[in-house]
């Protein structure tokens, strides 16, 4: 490689260390793009197909009348002290679960690790030479916890200004682990949405997933306000007011029905770059394989299980080579809260593939197991909690309490799901054995 070219590499692509020369990037991303098929760099362009177009007006979703302040019901229990991903794999009735939920796990899903498998585990978490270098990302940012007082000074770019569309770059593939984030209900700009923002950053995730309602509308910040104020780091392609964003997109979110009420889900989609058609797509990340749906119904492509949306999860899970595969949506299938299931949702995902099923929509932490894998409802992002209305045969935990996110932990033994709270308490842990080619 001539030396100019190479340092052009270095100062202006995605392949340096930096990558922070806006400008330069904004110029060459095109050209980048296509030197990294030339000369080996890691970054990589996704072209994910998924059917449908634009968002077509439709019923919405109902959603509660006024603020649910009664944060009393369904509480879980004592907690236990830690969090860390090396911690001993929690039994199904871990601390935090509320003490009156009961219900035996399948067999596939153990909290116990044999020794084998805790060194394997401790060495898969370890990169070892050789192994494809990992997406560092640009260092975290600490955040202010009253961010929420719009009164910070940062200067916003108008609200919902659509943004240039650019290529969507992914890192390496993670073929040894993986730890991602998911949370949902959290597009408030507020004080605990701070807080959940900070605790994710204190992780270093490889990658974020969101289970909707990325954007409640009516901040005068606009969206770039609610969510890159608090996540500008892990959004590739971003050019909001907040930072210069990540060199590669490590923000994987899913619509909710928030969404859709912010011009007919046109702020979110202008906003994101994702593939396909941006309401529902899937990205291969190595280890794990990434199924965003919508489950709101006004997705014009249908949210039942004979709908276009549907066939299309079926097809591309048959077609996965992952160990993981991990489907999210907003609106959950099973609840206790008071939005409830939303029983359009209860596709066959085991039976297509699916090794986990994520929401949110209730502003409430809840385990499931259906068949033999989990399902989950994660929606204490920031937005105020709701109580239990009632508990489901399947249920296994429920935590209302205070807010917090799902810190997951893939390798090549097993997955790990572990909910912790804001301050850093771990409140449910759930270990499945499964062992990857």
């Amino acid at each position: 490689m001539p030396f100019e070219l190479s340092t052009f590499l270095r100062s202006a692509g995605p392949c340096s260390g930096s990558g922070r020369d806006r400008r330069g990037w904004r110029k060459a991303s095109a050209v980048l793009a296509c030197l990294a098929l030339t000369f080996g760099c890691d970054a990589d362009t996704v072209q994910v197909g998924a059917g449908g177009s634009g968002g077509a007006p439709g019923r919405g979703d109902g959603a509660l009348d006024g603020m649910l302040e009664d944060r009393s019901g369904g509480t879980a229990g004592g907690r236990a002290e830690g969090g860390s991903s090396d911690a001993a794999d929690e039994d199904d009735g871990a601390a935090g679960a509320s003490s009156d939920v009961a219900g035996e796990r399948s067999s596939d899903v153990t909290s116990d690790i044999e020794p084998e498998d805790a060194q394997d585990e401790a060495r898969d978490a370890t990169e070892e030479p050789g192994d494809p270098p990992r997406d560092a990302g640009d260092e975290d940012v600490a955040f202010d916890a009253a961010a929420d007082a719009f009164a910070d000074g940062a200067v916003d770019v108008r609200p919902d200004v659509p943004r240039d569309g650019g290529p969507i770059v992914v890192g390496p593939p993670f073929w040894r682990s993986a730890r991602f984030a998911v949370f949902g209900d959290y597009g408030m700009a507020s004080t605990d949405e701070a807080r959940v923002s900070n605790l994710v950053h204190s992780w270093s995730p490889d990658f974020i997933v969101t289970t909707g309602d990325n954007d409640y509308t009516g901040h005068p910040d606009g969206i770039d306000g609610v969510i890159g104020r608090y996540y500008s780091d892990f959004i590739g392609n971003y050019w909001g007011a907040y930072g210069p964003g990540s060199r590669t997109t490590r923000f994987w979110p899913s619509p909710g029905n928030h969404d859709w009420d912010s011009a007919n889900l046109r702020a979110y989609t202008d906003y994101f770059t994702l593939p396909g058609n941006e309401r529902y797509y899937d990205i291969n990340l190595g280890l794990v394989h990434l199924f965003a749906l919508d489950s709101d119904t006004r997705e014009p492509d249908g949210t039942t299980v004979d709908s276009v949306q549907a066939r299309w999860l079926q097809s591309r899970l048959a077609q996965s080579t992952s160990c993981f595969n991990i489907v999210y949506f907003h609106h959950p299938a099973y609840s206790s809260g008071p939005h409830g299931s939303s029983i359009d949702m209860r596709w066959p995902f085991e039976q297509w593939g699916a090794d986990v099923v994520l929401a949110g929509h209730d502003h409430i932490y809840e385990r499931f197991q259906v068949g033999q894998i989990p399902y989950f409802t994660v929606g204490l992002g920031g937005a105020a909690p709701y109580p239990f209305v009632t508990t489901l045969p399947e249920t296994r935990a429920q935590y209302n309490t205070d807010f917090g996110a799902l810190l997951v932990t893939a390798h090549r033994r097993g997955i790990r799901f572990e909910f912790i709270d804001a301050n850093g308490t771990l409140v449910d842990s759930l270990f499945s054995r499964k062992r990857c080619r």
